[in-house]
């Protein structure tokens, strides 16, 4: 595989986390975008391994009705059969509890911030080893209900890019 096609398999691995998250296929996430020991770094306590990936995206399923995950500033650095990479994110979610107001209402909210990547090439192509969520500030715009719906668990202890970034060491992807 060369270089630009290690470049596009990663690209493609962000877009299809999205794709499957917004399309109700969550199932799909720990399958095809994550690797067996993969480690998720959302919330206070990390999700290690596809159980624990599964769990989180099923448990949210109740709460939201549809969402819009939008990567872009993609950013990867190749070193053979690993990399690194970075993205910028936006992800837009109605929840089930504003139902009632329509399909034309607005969002409840919107989080964004950073998606730092550690990828690993498995015999069925890239996957992501481990993420990081990085918020920027604000860590969500909240409209209608807003994020307290999903828990505060899950807004806690979140590292901002900005302090992600004076961290000795630190560096994007």
């Amino acid at each position: 595989m060369s270089t630009a096609d290690d470049y596009f398999a990663i690209s493609k691995l962000l877009a299809k986390y999205s794709i499957y998250l917004d399309t109700r296929r969550s199932d799909m996430v720990s399958t095809e975008v994550f690797s067996e020991d993969a480690e998720l770094y959302y919330k206070a306590e990390p999700m290690i391994g596809k159980a624990a990936i599964d769990a989180f995206f099923s448990n949210a399923s109740p709460f939201v009705e549809a969402a819009a995950h939008v990567i872009n500033n993609i950013l990867i650095d190749l070193d053979g059969d690993t990399a690194k990479s970075c993205c910028y994110y936006q992800a837009w979610h109605w929840l089930h509890e504003t139902s009632k107001l329509g399909p034309a209402r607005s969002v409840d909210f919107i989080t964004m911030g950073i998606y730092k990547d550690e990828h690993v090439r498995t015999s069925a192509g890239w996957r992501i080893r481990k993420r990081r969520l990085l918020s920027l500030p604000p860590a969500s715009l909240a409209f209608g209900v807003g994020p307290a719906a999903l828990g505060a668990e899950m807004w806690a202890n979140r590292t901002t890019a900005r302090q992600y970034m004076s961290e000795p060491g630190a560096t994007l992807p």
